[in-house]
């Protein structure tokens, strides 16, 4: 469960909840762009740094005084200027003058790219300096094929600390900024990210729909799921097919889109992550007014047949399966990936089986094995890791249900039979009558781990009983989350398998949950606490 303040939790106690948010982030690009972008500058002041202006990062830039004007606070909100600037990005060497204009030599950043590149894109997005919150007022950016100049724009009267700007770019080597006009006068023109491609910004206003779902198997006997679909307004025809100026044609699979949701908590807005997906599938018709989207978790980077290694520890199986996904980098440069270290103590063989399994297939096996869960976290990182059966102290009480909870009861089980090897196979018995359910897992050739295999799925099964509902969603809540569920009669501790928020107009998100009442063999291994929010974890 995502983690929030105290104001949060208490406003979702209230039988009036504060207006909830949902902002995302589209990135349209070339994936491929960030990795080979070199960017330079001949302009730039002894401190600027401009080697990591083009690489997708997020900077996190000192505020450091200067004989800049206004820039030698003394309220200790300023570091010294020393040769350890961090992230200081593009810092020109010519300061502007009255007027915020540089008549001396005007500011330009130059990104490089080695080869041609021929893939459109719609334009660039460029931070200008968040820390001081400045920007550039007027600016031009040039695009050339080798010393061929091939495209030109300029804009006047930003107000933007982020600048989106719409230029359609193809078959080209090189791309420049010049900073014509800064919106403060005598202070240097500053650039922390130029980054190839539109990164648009959507409010619940720009949406005509919106929905998030997810799905995590507490056994990993099944492939996680995670994705949101959401419509835009198209009245401006930007998602038209047949706009020949419309984004739509620049639409890749596999691009970029992060979700952050909001509530007004004590006067301002609190955000928390959404998640991390990736464009999966589009729907514009050329005389709709809006377009539809579906992105999805990272396992759209695992459809692949796995080839790393068939035998070795599981930890060394998992990551050479990670790594074959070729998942991108988080914004710190991190891989995008945790794998427990407790899979360094099993090894498997599945040489000789020859059997062909996408890279999904084998991290989901390797997760079963070990028992660990497999899903994907709000910021994007896949993650194997031994399930957190620790009550997260969000109850789903009857003042936020929209109904009564259903229960449904699954048939009796009367035991769990594990096959390993070749023929062997485990009975682990459950109750006297019932049926047996059966479990397979290529990569079990151990009697022992079959028959912790069976005993984990007899702790979570034994459990007949599971629990669907509609509430007032509060959407710091996961799938895999420990919870308590009220209804009028009982009080039930349940772990959450599957969950979707949506939001439609304003208000607050309505949402739906599946959920197993989690045995007292488990409850067992369960902590518990009041309340879950930042500063009492």
């Amino acid at each position: 469960m995502i983690a929030v303040s105290k104001g949060w939790v208490d406003a979702h106690k209230k039988t009036l909840l504060p207006e909830s948010f949902v902002e995302i982030t589209c990135t349209v690009t070339d994936p491929d762009l960030a990795e080979d972008a070199v960017a330079s500058s001949e302009t730039g002041a002894y401190f600027s740094d401009t080697s990591e202006l083009a690489d997708g990062t997020t900077k996190k830039s000192e505020r450091y005084g200067s004989l800049e004007h206004g820039l030698w606070g003394l309220d200790g909100t300023y570091s010294y200027l020393t040769n350890d600037v961090v992230d200081p990005g593009y810092v020109s060497k010519i300061v502007a003058d009255e007027n915020g204009e540089f008549t001396a030599a005007t500011p330009l950043i130059s990104i490089d790219f080695p080869n041609i590149r021929q893939e459109a894109i719609p334009g660039l997005t460029i931070t200008w300096s968040t820390t001081y919150n400045e920007w550039a007022v007027d600016y031009r950016v040039t695009v050339y094929k080798e010393s061929k100049q091939i495209a030109q724009t300029t804009i006047t009267g930003n107000t933007d600390v982020t600048s989106v700007v719409w230029l359609a770019m193809s078959g080209y080597s090189r791309v420049t900024v010049e900073v014509l006009k800064w919106s403060h006068p005598n202070h240097r023109a500053r650039c922390i990210g130029i980054f190839m491609g539109a990164q648009t910004v959507y409010t619940k206003s720009d949406l005509m729909g919106y929905e998030h779902t997810q799905s995590v198997d507490l056994l990993s006997a099944a492939l996680p799921k995670t994705e949101i679909t959401f419509s835009l307004r198209n009245e401006d025809n930007r998602w038209n097919p047949d706009n020949p100026t419309g984004v739509e044609q620049y639409l890749l699979e596999r691009q970029e889109i992060k979700v952050r949701y909001g509530m007004i908590v004590d006067g301002e807005i609190e955000w928390i992550d959404g998640g991390t997906f990736w464009l999966s599938e589009w729907n514009t018709p050329a005389n709709g007014l809006e377009s539809s989207f579906t992105a999805r978790d990272a396992l759209e980077f695992m459809h692949e047949t796995y080839v790393g290694d068939r035998s070795g520890t599981l930890y060394d199986i998992a990551v050479a399966a990670l790594e074959q996904a070729d998942l991108p980098r988080l914004d710190s440069g991190e891989v995008r990936y945790v794998v427990s270290d407790k899979l360094n103590d099993l090894t498997a063989n599945f040489d000789a089986e020859g059997q062909q399994y996408t890279v999904a297939e084998i991290l989901q096996m390797v997760a079963h094995m070990s028992d660990c869960v497999f899903y994907q976290d709000r910021r994007g990182i896949v993650r194997i890791e031994p399930w957190n059966t620790s009550y997260s102290g969000y109850n789903i009480s009857p003042e936020v249900s929209y109904s009564h909870p259903e229960y449904t009861f699954n048939k009796p089980l009367k035991a769990i039979s594990v096959s390993y090897g070749e023929n062997g196979s485990v009975i682990v018995p459950v109750a006297d009558k019932g049926e047996v359910q059966t479990i397979s897992n290529p990569l079990v050739n151990n009697r022992d781990i079959a028959v912790k295999i069976g005993e984990r799925a007899k702790s979570v099964l034994e459990s007949r009983k599971t629990i669907t509902g509609d509430f007032r969603a509060d959407v710091r809540l996961d799938a895999l989350d420990p919870i308590v569920v009220e209804s009028k009669y009982a009080t039930n501790i349940v772990a959450i398998t599957d969950v979707a928020y949506s939001l439609s107009g304003g208000g607050a998100f309505k949402g739906n949950y599946t959920g197993r009442v989690i045995s007292l063999a488990l409850q067992t291994e369960k902590r518990y606490t009041n309340e879950f929010y930042a500063g009492e974890i």
